[in-house]
């Protein structure tokens, strides 16, 4: 983490376009030893995105989680799940002025509390995934698997607001 914050401050400000904020809502599915499990959680993002280079352009988006879920397994014990923070690393290249497809590196802290042995874990997952976007003046909304990793997967939808 701290490796990753190093590296952004090394990057020059006046490289960075746009500055934004949004949400993101996120449809968390899992596999446990006790069944498939799916929990609906949301983030509010800090955005930081670079000027656009001939057809690409790149992302740094900070999120805070807002809302936590539960679930109950196949026999009856509930699941807590929140998304403590985000950090999220978007590529994007726009196929036209408007809509873009991108490769994100996603990497989430979670927090998972399991009735069945009254504990709660924390962990740090990540992964890359794939999200396609509409950018539409300083409106920003995207969608896509932004995780897939040892059954656990991250279908995001979201949006941004650039204040540029």
């Amino acid at each position: 983490m701290k490796k990753f914050f190093a590296l952004i401050l090394l990057i020059p400000s006046s490289a960075f376009a746009a500055f934004g904020g949004g949400i993101s809502m996120a449809n968390v599915s899992g596999e446990t030893c006790c069944g498939d499990l799916k929990w609906n959680l949301s983030t509010i993002n800090g955005v930081y995105e670079s000027e656009r280079s001939d057809d690409l352009a790149f992302q740094v988006k900070l999120g805070l989680g807002v809302s936590d879920d539960s679930d109950i397994d196949e026999d009856g014990d509930r699941w807590d799940l929140d998304i403590k923070n985000m950090i999220q690393l978007k590529g994007m290249y726009f196929l036209n002025d408007d809509i873009y497809a991108s490769v994100v590196y996603t990497r989430a802290d979670i927090e998972v509390y399991t009735e069945w042995d009254d504990d709660t874990s924390s962990d740090s997952e990540s992964d890359f995934g794939f999200l396609l976007g509409y950018r539409k003046g300083n409106l920003d909304a995207y969608f896509g698997p932004a995780f897939d990793k040892d059954g656990t997967e991250i279908l995001e939808f979201g949006f941004t607001y650039f204040f540029n």
